[in-house]
């Protein structure tokens, strides 16, 4: 008798651990995922930082699924509550001032021609500073870098469509430490 009691109590201490095991995966799992021109992509986070850039702490999270990059940026400073709206702006290198949020697509590997925001928002619905966490959802129309001597040559564009970011743990870059 002393036996069964000993299996069943096992089995049952087995059985809560497992359970605890597995909602804890399923609620820390990060998801990262967009519609390009319609596409879905999906990939493993690769990094996920706090980096300084231009004088400024910004989030990074870089995306790959196979030949495949994006990369998220999130200036820290204009996440003032959520859900914080980041806009994306063009760069003024005079007044040394950086989009709030932005995105750069990179199709067809590193070397070849990139696609970065024009236009677009990011919504912050998670931040958690202590956790390091983030989580929201974007929204973004991308041009194709291509250089050429024809200014009047329109650059291809796309749309980045049904974003979203859940659960990044984001680690903090020896650049942006102390600061």
């Amino acid at each position: 008798m002393m036996i069964y009691f000993s299996k069943k109590r096992f089995f049952a201490i087995l059985l809560i651990s497992i359970g605890l095991i597995s909602s804890k995966n399923i609620n820390a799992q990060s998801i990262f995922s967009c519609k390009v021109d319609g596409k879905t992509f999906e990939g493993k986070i690769q990094d996920a930082s706090l980096v300084m850039l231009n004088k400024e702490k910004f989030i990074q999270i870089q995306v790959a699924g196979g030949d495949k990059i994006m990369y998220l940026y999130l200036q820290v400073s204009k996440i003032k509550g959520i859900p914080a709206e980041l806009k994306y702006y063009e760069r003024d290198e005079t007044k040394k001032t950086s989009p709030e949020s932005e995105i750069i697509w990179v199709p067809d590997g590193p070397d070849n021609p990139q696609w970065n925001a024009v236009e677009g928002k990011t919504f912050v619905e998670q931040f958690d500073k202590e956790k390091k966490l983030i989580s929201g959802t974007f929204a973004f129309k991308i041009e194709k870098f291509e250089y050429t001597s024809d200014e009047t040559k329109k650059r291809p564009s796309m749309e980045v469509t049904d974003g979203k970011f859940t659960n990044i743990t984001y680690k903090i870059d020896a650049s942006a430490q102390g600061k």
